[in-house]
Parts: C-alpha cells; structure tokens; sequence
C-alpha cells in the first residue's frame, strides 16, 4: 500500500494519537485510541514515542479492509483492531500483569511455608 504520511502529533490529555496521511488521492485522518497504543507493542505505554515508533503499523491498519471511514473520513483504530493485525485472538489479551499457572503443575514439590 502507497502512502504519505502528512503529520502526527500524540494528546497529552486523552493519551490518544492522530495520524494525518494521503492515500492515493484521497486524504485520512487516522485517530489512535489509547488502549490500541498500549495493545501494539510490549511493555505497553501511551506516549507520543510509541505512537512515532509504530506509525507505519497504524497505517498498514487504517488502510487494511477492516476499517472503514467514518462520514467525516477518520478512521479510528482500537485495540481489536491491533490485535486482529497482529494476528492475536481478539479475546486474548496482548499482555497480562500476571502469569497463569496451568492446573495440571504438580504443587507438592515446592516449599512449603511456616
């Protein structure tokens, strides 16, 4: 896919990007919400760094067929759509703040505590 990246700035506020950029003749405005920057890369952050660091991903999504514009033209990319992208079940999540431990683990090997 051919594009133009015109501009990009991140809100401080709202923890959200906004990705300007022409494609073909037409132009978008691509709104990357904060759950789709904390869902592209691992450890997740929304910042104005990962939003620069993975523009071209956002791209490739907001261009991809799962999105459409709205009346306006903007597209809004969550993340569902980061990680139907990245090929992760929607269900799933990207990350967990704690690991899972299988019910089969075999608990009698380990230290017991007084």
């Amino acid at each position: 896919m051919r594009y133009a990246i015109i501009a990009a700035r991140f809100d401080e506020r709202a923890k959200s990007g906004r990705i300007e950029l022409h494609d073909g003749a037409q132009a978008r405005t691509v709104i990357v919400t904060r759950r789709a920057l904390l869902s592209i890369a691992s450890p997740p952050r929304a910042n104005e760094a990962r939003l620069l660091q993975n523009l071209d991903a956002f791209c490739e999504i907001a261009l991809g067929p799962e999105i459409a514009p709205d009346k306006k033209g903007e597209v809004t990319i969550t993340a569902k759509h980061v990680r139907t992208w990245r090929g992760t079940p929607v269900d799933e999540p990207v990350w967990s703040w704690r690991e899972s431990q299988p019910p089969s683990a075999d608990r009698s090997a380990l230290p017991q505590l007084l």
